[in-house]
């Protein structure tokens, strides 16, 4: 499981719940630790022996501070009911996900993404790939912002088990519309995905997850095949409609009119 770092926690690292989150960072540490020894079945139960000990008191606590129960580790409390136990992972809770960020948990400095309940370690940024999502940004940057919000890496809410960060996404909205929320697939018109190294994982979980969700619109750009691929009309894990672009083609997004040249994205010769 990869390590963690995400969004803020909302306040919830303040006053009486710091102490929670000291916590916290201590068995993320302690399950660190458990995988760099390969263990993961002792890491688990480490984990799950100090929450069975902590659970209620914050519960408690929760009470007597308003009735704010500070819910952390929910795949846990499940593990721990005899759920969820007999294949040792655990699923995450978007919240839960947030709030072991923001306590540092798993570091700082990792990129990572939930896909259904699934800490992702997202792999380290080529300069194609960067340069990419650069021009996307840049192109979806012109799209008039009182209508039209646009995201780069940054998270977006498909599911109480999915929180993603995809490389540029597009939501309906202006500033301020998403102060206090992430965009969710009601919202989000087009998400964005730039594969080199990442091509089988994007294929294989993140178009379908955005599929699952209801995104309307997705598109994966291929920098080993040199293709825009589009992904259209949603229907469970699938896309009715999908059409692949290469050199020399124009894409244009339908609910936004964004219009990107294929051959803009990668350059026009062949990489060496």
């Amino acid at each position: 499981m990869g390590r963690l770092a995400c969004g803020g926690a909302r306040g919830l690292l303040e006053g009486p719940n710091r102490a929670r989150t000291n916590e916290l960072r201590a068995l993320g540490a302690a399950f660190r630790r458990g995988c760099a020894r390969s263990a993961r079945v002792r890491a688990v139960r480490t984990v799950k022996r100090g929450l069975a000990g902590r659970w209620e008191r914050w519960a408690g606590e929760g009470q007597r501070d308003g009735g704010r129960r500070l819910t952390i580790f929910r795949g846990v409390r499940f593990a721990l009911m005899g759920e969820t136990l007999a294949d040792y992972r655990w699923r995450w809770h978007a919240d839960d996900f947030e709030v072991a960020a923001a306590a540092g948990t798993f570091g700082a400095d990792a990129r990572v993404e939930l896909w259904d309940g699934e800490v992702l370690t997202v792999p380290s940024m080529l300069p194609g790939h960067a340069h990419a999502v650069a021009v996307l940004s840049r192109r979806a940057s012109r799209l008039d912002p009182a209508t039209w919000w646009v995201g780069t890496q940054l998270p977006v809410r498909l599911s109480d088990l999915s929180e993603p960060g995809p490389d540029v996404w597009i939501a309906r909205g202006g500033e301020g519309t998403f102060l206090r929320h992430h965009p969710t697939p009601a919202e989000l018109v087009l998400v964005a995905e730039v594969a080199d190294t990442s091509l089988a994982l994007d294929r294989a979980i993140k178009i379908p997850g955005y599929a699952v969700a209801g995104i309307a619109e997705a598109w994966l750009v291929s920098l080993p095949e040199r293709t825009l691929t589009t992904f259209r009309e949603p229907a469970g894990r699938e896309y009715r409609v999908t059409a692949t672009f290469g050199a020399g083609d124009e894409v244009v997004h339908q609910a936004t009119g964004l219009v990107v040249a294929v051959t803009d994205l990668m350059g026009a010769d062949e990489p060496r």
